[in-house]
């Protein structure tokens, strides 16, 4: 039923302030925190020897199995907790899990929603129970996934969103 007048345009404005309040305000809103500085960041892209010239050797060097060929890569990983996952001998993705100590983006593991959302603002996309920010283009488009367990970040990765 199509609702015009006097009337119509009340409901309408009345449905399009809601939607921004109930949840369009979270798109509109969505912003890239900057991590410029880490040296996560710069180390996308990177092959094998420069990771290691960065980081230092490995504790494990461990292989990563995909759905296809295309998907299968190596990972090294570090005693600090974190991954660093390889695709056509380049970095593409940096893991970091719950155990990890300093801070990733802005934040520390084991961190509410909440500080997370006060300290990096609305994400870019909700995902199940994750949160995705895009990062300032380095070339190529920077992403970060935060992902949650009982409300609280229990993994963060940070890659290369043209792969």
């Amino acid at each position: 039923m199509l609702v015009s007048g006097k009337k119509g345009g009340r409901i309408f404005l009345f449905l399009a302030c809601f939607w921004f309040w109930a949840g369009g305000a979270v798109f509109l809103s969505a912003q890239t925190p900057d991590i410029d500085n880490s040296p996560f960041l710069s180390a996308l892209g990177l092959n094998p020897a420069e990771v290691i010239d960065s980081f230092g050797s490995p504790e494990e060097i461990l292989p990563f199995r995909g759905g296809n060929d295309r998907e299968d890569m190596v990972v090294f990983y570090y005693p600090k907790h974190f991954y660093v996952f390889f695709f056509e001998n380049r970095v593409w993705q940096i893991r970091f899990d719950h155990r990890y100590k300093e801070e990733v983006c802005s934040c520390t593991l084991g961190m509410t929603k909440r500080e997370i959302l006060s300290r990096l603002g609305y994400p870019f996309s909700v995902v199940k129970d994750s949160f995705i920010y895009h990062y300032s283009d380095q070339g190529y488009p920077v992403k970060a996934r935060l992902f949650f367990r009982n409300g609280r970040l229990d993994d963060v990765y940070v890659f290369r969103g043209d792969y």
